[in-house]
């Protein structure tokens, strides 16, 4: 039976795999992180560059210890998948919250997407990669038309 998230999985993956191979062409919104690549029978860590997305612990099943600690540390229902604090002309950063499709936004993600709108963040739903890689580069894309692109 296959995890009750697999689809929503596989493309997050997928897309953090596309944020890797296209660091080149927004170098000012990308970072240089660990990505651990297949070598052989094992894995070995380098330093690539990859867009400045992040992906906060909120998301899996976990025991009630564990749990309680997360929250007491900050940890929320509700917080969108992927973050990229780069500002645009008119955001000062996107949020994409990853949703196979046929699924919902739950009610805390709703709360967040207002919120984090109120602030001026982008918020997009994804339901596919395309969709991912399209309103990313839209988003980064206007960057530049807007003269935030240091030479």
């Amino acid at each position: 039976m296959p995890r009750r998230n697999q689809v929503e999985e596989q493309f997050h993956i997928q897309f953090i795999d596309w944020c890797f191979a296209n660091a080149g062409r927004w170098p000012d919104a990308s970072i240089e992180v660990p990505r651990r690549i297949r070598a052989g029978r094992g894995t070995i860590e380098v330093r690539a560059k990859t867009l400045a997305f992040f992906h906060p612990p909120n998301g899996g099943a976990r025991d009630a210890v564990t749990g309680s600690i997360m929250h007491k540390m900050g940890v929320r229902r509700g917080v969108f998948d992927l973050w990229l604090p780069v500002p645009n002309k008119k955001y000062i950063g996107l949020a994409l919250e990853l949703k196979a499709p046929q699924k919902y936004m739950s009610k805390e993600q709703k709360n967040w997407s207002n919120f984090l709108e109120l602030m001026g963040w982008r918020v997009e739903v994804c339901r596919s990669l395309a969709e991912c890689i399209d309103v990313t580069t839209t988003y980064l894309n206007s960057r530049e038309k807007c003269g935030i692109v240091k030479d």
